[in-house]
């Protein structure tokens, strides 16, 4: 994160979501991932076991109206911090706001 570099990429065409390809993105990454920031197109069991997997922690606000999943999943957690606290106090808590580091360099890459 600090260097801002790109460590992983993979090409889809246009009927492909980006959840989809997220455990072979993530797969690229060598070394240790202690947080994966993603929106909510990431806020499916594949992507949080693909995150967990990597012994990370997920900062991906759940869809409107998500469910508990249950068995202390942590993204129960997040649905308990958002209900106290609200979506904002979430995302000022987990440092959700590093997304935009990841965002703003996709569109730089993009504008190539």
């Amino acid at each position: 994160e600090a260097e801002k570099d790109i460590i992983g990429i993979e090409l889809t065409t246009a009927d492909w979501g980006d959840s989809e390809v997220f455990p072979e993105l993530l797969a690229q990454i060598d070394g240790e991932v202690a947080q994966v920031s993603a929106d909510g197109a990431y806020d499916t069991e594949r992507c949080h076991r693909s995150i967990a997997q990597r012994g990370a922690q997920a900062a991906i606000p759940p869809r409107d109206g998500a469910v508990r999943w249950g068995d202390n999943h942590p993204r129960d957690a997040t649905l308990a911090v958002i209900a106290d606290r609200g979506r904002d106090g979430w995302k000022e808590d987990s440092g959700y706001h590093r997304r935009s580091l990841a965002e703003n360099m996709m569109f730089r890459l993009k504008q190539l």
